[in-house]
């Protein structure tokens, strides 16, 4: 009997210490798929490593299945756990809390995909499984550009911002077709590891894309129609001199000079077009605008120079008449509505000033996501863009005809619309032959948010196949072409600006007629595999 309790308690400590080296294994490749994952927003030109990040990941899940244990979950959250703060720890440079929430918050969404996915995989089996896996997460980073708490910045396809020469086809399929990319590598070639055959398909898989994408790089044509344009790079601390209360706040006068003198140095006979980053001018009252004294002291740059376009960020007042809120985010003052709008105002000579608001704003920043059912969200505003507070907005994106040529037309994202390649296709579609970017990247202090930022402008730039003018307050301005190359750089937290002949494009790429439509068709997908696995679990009971 003895004997028989002894060799029981040893084969305990046997699985016991098998498990721990399990465990430990699991932990292990869990921890390399979150490493792997962040390298290429860390590092450029690394963005191949995400056709083979997920692997470690998906084997842990794989051996979970073969051997019917229950715990996998706790893998999932780790990897995207490490992944988000590893990637995205720079949020909380503006406040901690406001960070905490979401890291947390966008870890929790992608662990909640996979922990779905395992339930169906368990139910249909492998290739069902993954197909499912791949339709989900697709169709949440699409409904993700929409969602009212709307923080994309981890979509699979943004990995390859700074590896540009692998993805010139997203002037087809945008970023979701580097998504799409990522899955299908990574699970063909587990498969291929696994199973050790069928290496045609996952070959073809990872390099036909590969070549395509070479191919359309070397051979791109650029058609040369210049024009000139200056970005500005002011350079001034939005922490301590933007504002009032900063620590050496400048007034809005000194901030105009420091403008309009980097302006003067940089203007030629030849410019068109000037832009200054994204709330360079506050305050402005719409309805009375030609009384601000930042607009005049403007107007009076552009008589010197009347063959330029002006184009500055600005925090512009709307007031309305009425007693009722005409607006979801109106204020009231004294018996009045208003609404405060980051905007960005098209400043000529002879013409009368154009105004867009910036539709797509920072949640958490420039507005307060679900404020009616969390309004404890107010508690973790994050300062992440040019103006604090809950916003109003326009419904969509407009573009600025030019004055000497109405049909010469170009459109501004104001910072954190850059980061969504349908809205920002809508410009063009809506005629604009090049981009501008406005924005003010220092509330994240020098970290890689500011870096990861401008690195998505490459990718608007092939999906659009327009050049791209930036204007960064802080850094770092450039000029990309439209192949996503950057043909200038300005060096972070200087002060001055960047002058070129960019050139302008007039035709629609497939990806700026059609959008997001890799998104649109996961959605489908996906719908069938839920009808099918609710189908089958109901035949099965």
């Amino acid at each position: 009997m003895l004997f028989r309790q002894i060799k029981h308690y040893l084969w305990l400590i046997k699985i016991s210490l098998f498990m721990n080296r399990s465990c430990i294994k699991w932990i292990g490749f869990s921890t390399l798929s979150a490493v792997l994952l962040s390298i290429p927003w860390h590092f450029p030109y690394c963005g191949w490593i995400l056709l083979v990040a997920l692997i470690p990941l998906l084997w842990v899940e794989a051996d979970f299945s073969r051997r019917g244990i229950k715990g996998c979950w706790k893998y999932y959250a780790l990897t995207f756990l490490m992944w988000n703060t590893i990637t995205t720890w720079w949020i909380c440079k503006a406040t901690l809390w406001g960070g905490v929430v979401a890291v947390a918050g966008n870890a929790l969404q992608m662990f909640l995909v996979f922990a779905l996915f395992r339930l169906v995989k368990k139910k249909t089996g492998d290739w069902i499984g993954y197909l499912f896996l791949i339709a989900l997460w697709i169709a949440w980073e699409y409904f993700y550009f929409d969602a009212e708490m709307s923080w994309p910045w981890l979509v699979l396809g943004n990995g390859f911002a700074e590896t540009t020469f692998l993805v010139q086809w997203y002037e087809f399929t945008g970023v979701l077709g580097g998504t799409l990319w990522v899955f299908l590598s990574n699970i063909l070639i587990l498969k291929l590891i696994k199973e050790r055959k069928r290496i045609v398909i996952p070959a073809v898989i990872l390099v036909l894309p590969v070549l395509i994408s070479l191919f359309r790089f070397y051979t791109y044509d650029e058609k040369s129609n210049p024009i000139e344009v200056v970005v500005l790079q002011p350079n001034i601390d939005p922490y301590n001199e933007k504002f009032e209360e900063g620590l050496q706040p400048l007034t809005q006068e000194e901030q105009d000079q420091r403008l309009l003198a980097a302006a003067q140095q940089a203007v030629r006979p030849s410019t068109r077009y000037i832009f200054a980053p994204e709330t360079a001018i506050s305050s402005v009252e719409e309805s009375n605008m030609m009384y601000n004294a930042s607009i005049v002291r403007i107007y009076q740059f552009l008589q010197e120079y009347p063959h330029v376009t002006f184009v500055t960020g600005a925090t512009s007042i709307r007031f309305y008449s009425g007693d009722v809120a005409p607006t979801k985010t109106a204020r009231q003052r004294g018996g009045s509505w208003y609404d405060v709008f980051n905007a960005a105002f098209q400043l000529s000579v002879g013409e009368a000033p154009l105004v867009y608001h910036k539709s797509k704003l920072v949640p958490g920043a420039e507005k307060v996501p679900y404020a009616k059912y969390l309004k404890f969200t107010n508690k973790l505003m994050i300062d992440l863009g040019g103006a604090f507070g809950s916003l109003g907005t326009q419904p969509e994106a407009t573009v600025f005809p030019a004055p000497w040529n109405k049909n010469h037309k170009m459109g501004v994202a104001i910072c954190y619309e850059s980061v969504y390649g349908e809205y920002f296709a809508s410009y063009v579609k809506k005629g604009a032959r090049f981009m501008a970017v406005i924005t003010n990247d220092d509330w994240w202090g020098n970290s890689l948010g500011y870096r990861q930022h401008l690195s998505f402008s490459r990718l608007r730039a092939i999906e659009t196949r327009r050049s791209i003018a930036r204007s960064a307050n802080t850094g770092i301005s450039a000029f990309i072409n439209q192949r996503g190359d950057y043909t200038q750089k300005s060096e972070w937290w200087t002060q001055g600006w960047l002058r070129e002949e960019i050139n302008i494009n007039h035709k629609l790429t497939f990806y700026t007629r059609s959008g997001d439509l890799i998104g649109r068709l996961s959605v489908y997908l996906l719908v069938l595999l839920l009808i099918y696995w609710l189908a089958l679990f109901r035949l099965r009971r």
